[in-house]
């Protein structure tokens, strides 16, 4: 399977009042950017503002502190990116929730055995599969030509979309790009599922996790996580946690090709998981959102300089057995 990324999209910052259905004026916890909806474009942006890669105005650290704690971190993201997807209908701002009460170990265990159990069936089942990776340099000292020139060489293929069959280890079908384009998968469940090539599809600890939440629901269980970000040094090194679950940066030279980057430092702000488990302890449901920042020295022929590239790799399976 190609590990990519897709863009962090960039967002302008906003506070404001939503309206109740009655017309009154309420606070819209979770609504950071103020467009009137909450999805995981205010999750990134508390993430990014837990970061301090962003800074949120007055209004927007109330609206974005939607676990009522006083601060603003993963775990406010967690919450709302748990409310996009309809995973909960109210945030402790609201009504005072408390959090889950299994440990991180515990919930991971149990996201682990899932995912792991889902990459070893060996029966039949569906995979419906939207993903892909958007990816844009966003600062460079570099003249527009050249931005151009990289820009069209960046992947930027999401949301693609593909109806697969596995069976006996075996993931055949056609994947269909935003373009119309076709291209036939014929390889193993072990090989397409991340952890690619390995026979585990989650290796996932909880020292590498920020925040996690599970919700029993149905004989199964409602997981999210949030990763801790992690910072490497380099295209080809691989952050421990992020690799170990999702999906990572794998670019070689050769992709760059005629572009040479030098002195990359590559963020990876940190991902996040939502997944369903059904009652025989199997994944239904795996969505993943993996915002990642690279800063470094592009070179190209005569020319040189500095390159900022902003990504997210997302997808989006479910399984049908």
């Amino acid at each position: 399977m190609k590990k990519v990324l897709c863009v962090i999209l960039s967002i302008i910052l906003a506070a404001g009042f939503a309206f109740s259905a009655f017309g009154a004026p309420s606070v819209k916890y979770g609504d950071v950017d103020g467009d009137g909806s909450i999805n995981s474009s205010d999750a990134l942006m508390i993430l990014s503002a837990s970061t301090d890669l962003i800074t949120l105005t007055d209004e927007q650290k109330k609206l974005a502190d939607v676990s009522a704690d006083g601060s603003i971190d993963s775990y406010d993201a967690l919450l709302v990116l748990r409310f996009s997807v309809k995973l909960i209908d109210s945030f402790p701002a609201e009504v005072g929730d408390e959090p889950s009460e299994l440990s991180t170990e515990e919930i991971v265990k149990l996201y682990n055995d899932a995912a792991n159990a889902a990459k070893a069936y060996s029966g039949k089942m569906k995979l419906s599969v939207t993903d892909g990776v958007n990816t844009e340099i966003v600062e460079t000292s570099f003249p527009k030509a050249a931005v151009s020139i990289a820009n069209g060489l960046l992947p930027n293929d999401y949301p693609s979309k593909a109806d697969l069959t596995a069976d006996g280890g075996k993931v055949t079908g056609t994947k269909i790009k935003p373009d119309g384009s076709k291209s036939s998968i014929n390889e193993s469940l072990k090989d397409y599922l991340v952890i690619c090539g390995d026979e585990k599809m989650s290796k996932l600890t909880a020292d590498g996790v920020a925040a996690a939440q599970c919700t029993p629901k149905d004989g199964g269980y409602e997981i999210s996580f949030v990763l801790k970000s992690e910072t490497v040094n380099g295209i080809d090194k691989l952050p421990p946690a992020h690799s170990s679950c999702v999906q990572v940066l794998d670019i070689t030279p050769d992709d760059l090709k005629p572009f040479t980057l030098e002195k990359a430092t590559v963020k990876y702000i940190g991902a996040t998981i939502n997944a369903s488990v059904n009652s025989d302890g199997l994944l239904e449901r795996y969505d993943v959102r993996n915002p990642v920042t690279v800063d470094g020295t592009l070179k190209w022929t005569a020319l040189k300089g500095t390159v900022s590239l902003n990504a997210e790799w997302c997808q989006t399976i479910e399984f049908t057995y």
